[in-house]
């Protein structure tokens, strides 16, 4: 499985970190990839990884379907 949300399609970012001496060493910021079953526009179960923070948002919007949350974000 690829570290992606399914359905924004976020990937993870990178940069430097800067210490207080000006040192930069590479890093790289993580999502929060969480496990989910989700529903398909066939009326098929699948597990994806979405991040916590879509997760959020599909959870507050009570949105059950995926193909509702991808009709959304168009």
């Amino acid at each position: 499985m690829s570290k992606q949300d399914f359905i924004t399609k976020k990937k993870r970012l990178s940069g430097n970190k800067k210490s207080h001496a000006m040192n930069h060493s590479h890093r790289v910021w993580n999502l929060n990839l969480q496990t989910v079953t989700i529903i398909l526009p066939n009326g098929q179960r699948k597990k994806v990884r979405v991040s916590a923070k879509t997760l959020k948002s599909l959870n507050k919007k009570k949105i059950k379907n995926i193909s509702l949350a991808l009709a959304r974000k168009k």
